[in-house]
């Protein structure tokens, strides 16, 4: 529901941006959008807001984030109320005009303005009934044609300037009474705009609050928001810095201090008998006053003005309108200057900082390189005489607060050379990067020197006295990982909200390089951990020299038992320390042909098999008994296969389960087992469901194959579906071996199963039938079943290729029977599959399953 309120949440009529905004806000931290949440404020304001124009620019903006949106829209919002602004001036103006139009209708119709009357209002008398009887021309040239002189006011030729219309009318250029906007003589004065610097003491607008005729005066006051002062500024000096007057803002005492702190006008109409303020205007001995705030359109107090009169003559409401009309002026026009500046300047910066990072990212540049020109960028920028860039010490332990720092020097330190981290311990001395790293908020501090937060540093080399400091943290989701702090601005001032609006658009491109320079390092770390772990597992893979030595004494072969070369041997009727010899025999034997170094041969067969794990089933025996069939298979079918096929399929056969766990893919998955977070597919080949399912489709494709004798040796996709046949059988061999050995091999997996169906029970799992310990009377059904299902086809299917290969069928039939026998005797009946799939999935529950 709330996220259906999101998006259906359009702008009402009346509804101004920031309300708009504020809204979507609310709703979206309900809808926990999370990452998603600003570009979905972003969509939601372009297609919900009211104006179709805007929208269309929207549309049109590339690269549109969300306060490029919200900056567009309060644009339109200001300009809007700036034209209807305008538009109220016009109609005032029009109704100026029309209000002397009827005077001189009036006199039109009076008798001493009829035709024929004599004297200097002849002229205008015809002159009148001429505009009586054309009423659709304009005055000015209705007017003009009786004059050949203009009036310097309102552009008209006429003779009385008593009946000037502009006499009454107030310039919408420099707000002064007494002429049109197009008889100005400020024509070439611009006025408000945006692209050039706007100063609040410019000589046009104190002549526009003087008013007519210099009667009233006025003071301008600038807001200075870090020293929370006003200062008055002065018109006639060339250096306002040297000159300035501050006053701290409070309400009570100073009028122009009370305007700034509540930011509402006051007009006093008996400015020495109001008691709220003790000192006055504090400049001078005033009667009248009317202090007005310029106020941005984010809610800033800019400028203070405060007009007075040494006459006891109050502002009346025409002068009220027309301070409020430059006010309001003045609070829009400074706002979009100086946004229109941070934006330029901003932009400028992101595209220097876009570039030394793609250097840094694409490894054309050092983490001391691309820092040093980072720091000279936003030195120059901001107009700092220093910068540092810190990186903190997460991996400390202990109450110090440790960091990597990167400092370009003071501005008088004139050097090219990339600056070399150094190890820092800010916790020595009080300082504003040690206080942003434990509090994790930014700081902006106008004299760190007198700050009694701070200790009074001075730079011993160039004995430069650390005044203002802006210092913000980087953050991630842990805290503070880093600090940026630049210190002493060039011009001696502190550091001003533009300033801050920059340095945070650094900080964001900081917390990239820190997170980039924190991966590199741990990257490093684990290269060199991953380097001292290989080399002591290459100590550890290394057979043992008494064994290489014993195997060595017959030249790494031991000669095989008689029945070696039969299908019913398994390694169990010999000793088990016998089989790296044998393995050793079945190489050389099936590639007489090639002369293989024998000591290479047994310490590869000696590392491969101390590689396996102590499992009940998937062990090294395990790995001889594959080994060995495959063998049997390829030395009795020569000839199919070249020498690089032939070489694949041992090694193979040697390795395939090559440090097995002794657990399942699922398993692993289950609990998040290294190996299950490093390969997306099938961890380990397992005899369950999942393999009859992987046989099930090979041999789903090679039956066809088989079965319409369309079998090509020259064709690879049919060899590639032979040789995983090929493979399958040979990892399934052991329950085509006698009964005794089959049986004892599917033990040893059954307790392999239950080890795994302990721990998965422990977890809070019900574990598969075949895994669960509680049903084990189910083993003779559940092996009928598997070589059903999985090993028997697959051994026919090879029996169709290699005929020599039948003894492998007869065995599985042969074991099959007595598993039959098995149940026969336990009086059990014939398990079906149906009765061990669970319904529900391998879900979490507490429940044992009805095995009745």
């Amino acid at each position: 529901m709330s996220r259906y309120r999101f998006f259906t949440r359009n702008q009402e009529v009346g509804e101004n941006v920031d309300g708009y905004v504020t809204g979507l806000r609310l709703l979206a931290q309900r809808c926990e959008f999370e990452q998603l949440e600003e570009g979905l404020i972003r969509d939601r304001i372009v297609c919900g807001i009211c104006d179709s124009t805007v929208r269309d620019r929207l549309l049109r903006t590339d690269d549109l984030t969300l306060e490029k949106a919200i900056k567009i829209c309060h644009a339109n919002e200001i300009s809007l109320t700036e034209g209807k602004q305008i538009e109220v001036a016009k109609t005032a103006e029009y109704t100026a005009g029309a209000a002397v139009d009827a005077v001189y209708r009036a006199r039109a119709r009076a008798p001493g303005g009829a035709a024929g009357s004599s004297g200097r209002g002849a002229g205008h008398s015809a002159a009148r009934r001429m505009y009586i009887d054309e009423p659709g021309r304009r005055l000015d040239a209705r007017l003009s044609a009786y004059s050949d002189v203009k009036c310097v006011s309102c552009g008209i030729g006429h003779n009385d300037q008593d009946r000037c219309p502009a006499r009454f009318a107030t310039c919408f250029r420099c707000f002064q009474r007494g002429h049109f906007k197009k008889c100005c003589v400020r024509a070439n004065k611009k006025v408000l705009e945006v692209n050039e610097e706007i100063t609040i003491n410019d000589p046009l607008y104190v002549s526009v609050l003087n008013g007519d005729k210099c009667k009233d005066s006025v003071f301008v006051y600038i807001v200075n928001k870090l020293k929370n002062e006003i200062v008055l500024m002065t018109q006639n000096t060339h250096n306002p810095n040297r000159h300035e007057v501050n006053i701290p803002i409070e309400e009570g005492k100073i009028v122009a201090a009370h305007v700034a702190a509540t930011k509402e006008y006051l007009l006093i109409p008996d400015v020495q008998r109001d008691h709220r303020f003790a000192e006055g205007l504090r400049w001078i001995d005033a009667k009248v006053a009317l202090c007005m705030p310029v106020v941005k359109p984010d809610g800033d107090c800019y400028a203070v003005l405060e007009l007075y009169r040494t006459r006891a003559e109050p502002y009346d409401n025409n002068a009220l309108y027309t301070v409020v009309s430059v006010a309001c002026w003045a609070g829009a026009a400074v706002h979009q200057a100086q946004e229109r500046v941070t934006l330029q300047r901003t932009a400028h910066l992101n595209q220097e900082l876009r570039t030394l990072l793609q250097n840094y990212f694409c490894d054309l540049a050092s983490i001391d390189t691309m820092l040093t020109d980072m720091l000279a960028v936003v030195k120059s920028f901001i107009g700092a005489m220093r910068s540092s860039f810190y990186i903190l010490d997460r991996d400390h332990v202990g109450d110090h607060v440790l960091a990597d720092m990167w400092d370009d020097g003071w501005t008088s330190e004139k050097s090219n050379i990339p600056k070399k981290k150094i190890k820092v311990n800010l916790s020595l001395e009080p300082t504003p990067a040690e206080l942003v790293a434990k509090t994790g908020t930014s700081l902006n501090v106008c004299d760190a020197y007198k700050d009694p937060r701070f200790s009074k540093e001075i730079d011993p080399t160039t004995g430069t006295v650390v005044r203002s400091c802006l210092v913000s943290p980087i953050l991630d989701k842990t805290g503070v990982i880093g600090i940026v702090q630049l210190t002493n601005k060039t011009n001696a001032q502190p550091f001003n909200a533009e300033d801050e609006k920059i340095f945070e658009v650094f900080t964001s491109y900081c917390s990239l390089i820190v997170h980039f320079y924190n991966m590199q390092q741990k990257k490093k770390y684990y290269e060199n951990l991953n380097k001292v772990y290989s080399d002591l597992m290459n100590l550890h893979l290394s057979p043992c020299r008494h064994d290489m030595d014993e195997i060595m004494e017959t030249n790494g072969v031991i000669l095989p038992p008689n029945n070696f070369k039969s299908y019913d041997y398994h390694i169990s009727e010999g000793s088990k320390e016998d089989m790296p010899g044998l393995i050793c025999y079945m190489f050389v034997d099936i590639f007489a042909d090639k002369n293989f170094e024998r000591q290479n041969l047994a310490d590869f067969t000696l590392t491969i098999l101390q590689c396996y794990r102590n499992n009940p089933y998937h062990n090294a025996e395990h790995a001889f008994c594959f080994t060995h069939t495959l063998y049997l298979i390829l030395a009795s079918n020569s000839g199919y296969f070249d020498f690089v096929e032939t070489a694949a399929l041992m090694i193979a056969g040697l390795c395939h389960d090559l440090d097995h766990p002794g657990f399942n893919n699922n398993f692993l998955a289950l609990c998040k087992h290294p190996l299950s977070q490093m390969y997306k597919s099938s961890m380990l080949e397992y005899h369950h469901y999942f393999l009859a399912k992987k046989i099930i489709e090979i041999r789903a494709q090679l039956t066809p194959i088989l079965t319409e004798r369309a079998f090509d040796w020259t064709n690879s996709c049919h060899r590639r579906l032979l040789k995983g046949i090929l493979m399958t059988t040979s990892d399934l061999s052991g329950c085509c071996k006698p009964f005794g050995v089959s049986k004892t091999i599917a033990e040893d997996v059954y307790e392999e199963f239950y080890n795994q169906g302990d721990k998965e029970r422990a977890l809070g799992y019900t574990p598969l039938s075949m895994m669960d310990r509680r049903r084990s009377v189910n083993q003779p059904a559940e092996q009928i079943q598997f070589l059903s299902v999985v090993v028997l086809p697959c051994v026919m299917l090879l029996q169709n290729l290699f005929p020599n290969t039948s003894p492998l069928t007869d065995n599985c039939r042969k074991t099959q029977e007595q598993w039959h026998e098995e149940i026969e005797m336990r009086g059990q009946k014939l398990w079906r599959l149906d009765d061990s799939m669970q319904t529900t999935g391998r879900n979490r529950t507490g429940n044992k399953l009805d095995s009745e």
